[in-house]
């Protein structure tokens, strides 16, 4: 979904347009201009607590000569301001002529911040899957760009944004606007805390 499309959904269901096309007039102005701030709220939600958005990151390792030495360091943080938190359990390593198949390891620990120790003494891959936030909508960002949450999450977006905006005109509208964006979130919640699908994005070589 584009934020072009974005906006005039929302206009849509707030009753300023007939169309399906966002314009700029006396009815809209003041929507248009609350219209970011309630879809980066809606979108914080979905993407956090609802329909998750993951990066997997490949760290290879060669082995140390000389024996055994610390672990290796990364900061996903650092190396990904968009980094969220890790994904629970989705941490393998595949090991240098292993066949590509990932094994579930216990050289690595998880701190606070994005903080990540790995051991460094065996040849092969580490692999981290993680999730993200997502891209922010700004005063700045064009009609054409797309939404940068999967259509099954942008879809709810609009709801969630009349029930904030529409509090003021008819406050069981709203109510009822909000009801039904929960009501999506907490399907799309279930469904992927369940292990049933994800969203890959590349983000290998970072070492």
């Amino acid at each position: 979904m584009k934020y072009g499309e974005l906006k005039a959904l929302c206009l849509q269901k707030l009753f300023a347009i007939e169309g399906d096309k966002a314009v700029l007039d006396g009815n809209t102005r003041q929507f248009l201009s609350a219209i970011p701030g309630a879809a980066n709220e809606a979108m914080a939600l979905l993407a956090t607590a609802g329909r998750p958005i993951i990066r997997r990151l490949d760290i290879p390792v060669s082995p140390r000569e000389g024996g055994e030495g610390p672990p290796l360091f990364r900061n996903l943080k650092e190396m990904d301001r968009d980094f969220f938190r890790f994904v629970p359990g989705e941490i393998y390593f595949s090991p240098a002529g292993g066949f590509g198949r990932l094994q579930q390891p216990r050289g690595f620990r998880t701190g606070g911040e994005g903080s990540l120790w790995l051991d460094g003494d065996r040849e092969g891959i580490w692999i981290v899957y993680y999730q993200v936030y997502p891209r922010w909508i700004t005063r700045d960002t064009r009609d054409e760009e797309e939404i940068s949450l999967p259509p099954e999450a942008a879809s709810l977006i609009p709801l969630y944004v009349a029930s904030q905006l529409y509090k003021d005109e008819d406050l069981a509208v709203a109510a009822q606007y909000r009801n039904e964006f929960e009501a999506g979130r907490s399907m799309l919640a279930s469904f992927y805390n369940d292990g049933n699908g994800s969203e890959f994005e590349s983000a290998s070589g970072w070492i």
